[in-house]
């Protein structure tokens, strides 16, 4: 990641609390246990991993941004979070085989299984 400054030879100061830092770190790893899920479970290449984990991480970061409207505006919550799913569905479909897609949907859990992994990707 390239450096910012404030001005010619300033570093910028980063505003990273160790709350912040844990909870990036946290996000990392459940990140990372979602998709060795997947790639168990898909049975993905090595090209298709790479991909798959890049387009996984890009979606679950842009999720994080519109959690908070869980509690305050819930059909806002739900059109994004269609909309990113499709989105989601839609790029993988571009790296992943037909079977494995399947696949992929398939692993959507209950809707009341709030322990899986899985189910933040789905929900």
């Amino acid at each position: 990641m390239a450096d910012s400054y404030l001005s010619a030879g300033q570093p910028a100061i980063e505003n990273k609390t160790p709350v912040a830092e844990s909870k990036m770190a946290e996000s990392k790893l459940v990140t990372e246990n979602i998709i060795n899920k997947y790639a168990e479970q898909i049975t993905l290449t090595g090209d298709q991993r790479s991909a798959f984990t890049e387009i996984l991480a890009g979606y679950i970061e842009e999720k994080q941004k519109i959690l908070p409207l869980l509690e305050s505006n819930r059909i806002d919550y739900d059109a994004k979070q269609s909309s990113y799913f499709n989105t989601l569905r839609l790029k993988l479909s571009n790296i992943l085989l037909k079977t494995q897609l399947k696949k992929f949907m398939q692993l959507k859990p209950r809707v009341a299984d709030f322990e899986s992994n899985l189910y933040y990707i789905y929900y």
